[in-house]
């Protein structure tokens, strides 16, 4: 009932079998104005994904890894490793995959995670708990030899994107899930505050520094629909 945003009656399924994203909650469907129903089809395995590198002609490699549900892939920066969470963003967890030795070493263990990003040198994971409190940036040797340490915590949901140069400010998205995400820096010590770095009243999120801490790759719906 759409004057009264209610539901009456007894839900009668119509259809089995629609391909959905576990991260987001979306269904992959659509009605047209005629009843005409469009919708891809999936099943309980829809959220696994594989691993591959692709070269510049397209050419695709699988990594040798089981199909997962996994989320937010970030390659350490001498190539060797990716850090990932298995299970949806912000209630997963992070791993650590070796190419060399096709070893998958676990790092959390609370499924509140999501967005790992690495240090400079490679020898730690950051990454993003959340909870409904806000978000805490956490860092943790790749190694998983040592506890994690919290960094900063922000009181509104954020997702960590990147560590500029300098090692000491990383960069944020804002409250990613409303009409009105912005991209923040923060300095990587306690108490800290976000600063507004890309802040409209457009949605902008998904930012990308470049290695030089120069340049800022982001998605805005400025133009209506989602462009870099």
């Amino acid at each position: 009932d759409i004057n009264r945003l209610a539901v009456n009656g007894k839900p009668v399924p119509i259809l089995v079998g629609v391909a959905g994203d576990k991260t987001t909650g979306a269904v992959h469907f659509a009605i047209s104005n005629d009843g005409t129903l469009a919708y891809l089809p999936g099943n309980s395995n829809s959220g696994q994904r594989t691993l591959s590198w692709v070269d510049k002609k397209g050419s695709q490699t699988p990594v040798n890894i089981p199909p997962s549900q996994f989320n937010d892939v970030c390659i350490s920066p001498d190539g060797t490793r990716v850090a990932l969470i298995q299970g949806s963003s912000m209630s997963g967890d992070v791993w650590v995959y070796d190419f060399a030795r096709a070893t998958l070493t676990r790092l959390t263990f609370t499924t509140t995670n999501a967005t790992p990003v690495w240090s400079a040198d490679g020898k730690h994971v950051y990454y993003t708990s959340t909870d409904s409190t806000g978000s805490t940036i956490l860092r943790k040797p790749a190694d998983g030899s040592q506890d994690a340490e919290k960094i900063v915590s922000i009181n509104h949901q954020a997702f960590l994107k990147g560590i500029l140069p300098d090692g000491e400010t990383a960069v944020i998205d804002g409250n990613r899930q409303t009409a009105d995400a912005n991209i923040y820096t923060i300095a990587l010590k306690a108490g800290a505050i976000p600063t507004a770095l890309v802040n409209t009243q457009f949605n902008e999120y998904a930012a990308s520094a470049s290695p030089n801490g120069r340049w800022l790759a982001y998605q805005s719906n400025e133009s209506g629909r989602p462009e870099i």
